[in-house]
């Protein structure tokens, strides 16, 4: 879960370096706005990548390879199947890419 690493690591601080295609980038992350406006940049340059390649760039970023645990945020497969048994839900898939499956 990449995206929460990088967002975490834009609110952590008030500038923010990343390389891309062999160019350093600076952006300053003071404000709220600011924030926002790097993720999306760098999030847009992060979905081009592959995940082995995501998780090495972001090292890059937050100067670790250490990843935070988001475990709590998504549902283990005992809370999906007592979600699936409800009438009124309906549980399917979603990606990242929004690829075309035609």
């Amino acid at each position: 879960m990449w995206w929460f690493d990088l967002w975490d690591e834009i609110c952590r601080r008030d500038k923010l370096v990343a390389v891309v295609d062999g160019k350093e980038l600076r952006h300053s992350t003071e404000t709220i706005r600011q924030k926002q406006q790097v993720y999306r940049r760098l999030k847009k340059i992060a979905m081009g990548l592959s995940e082995v390649n995501v998780w090495e760039w972001l090292s890059q970023i937050k100067g670790t390879a250490e990843r935070t645990n988001y475990s709590k945020l998504v549902c283990d497969w005992n809370i999906l199947g007592e979600l699936a048994d409800r009438p009124l839900i309906t549980i399917g898939a979603h990606t990242h890419s929004h690829p075309n499956l035609k």
